[in-house]
């Protein structure tokens, strides 16, 4: 059924590639939410290491 009806096969690719795209997007986005974390803590820890080294 699905070889002999090419509008039902394209759709289910569209759909498949959908559902993969959506997976891949929540993946980049807690990768992406992870690297913010990292930056914001090597920025605190630069920061604070040149408070420091004013200060004293």
């Amino acid at each position: 059924m699905l070889k002999n009806n090419p509008t039902i096969q394209s759709s289910f690719v569209n759909n498949h590639i959908n559902y993969q795209f959506s997976q891949n997007k929540e993946i980049i986005s807690i990768l992406a939410i992870l690297l913010y974390i990292r930056k914001l803590h090597l920025y605190y820890r630069v920061s604070s290491y040149r408070t420091n080294a004013i200060c004293t």
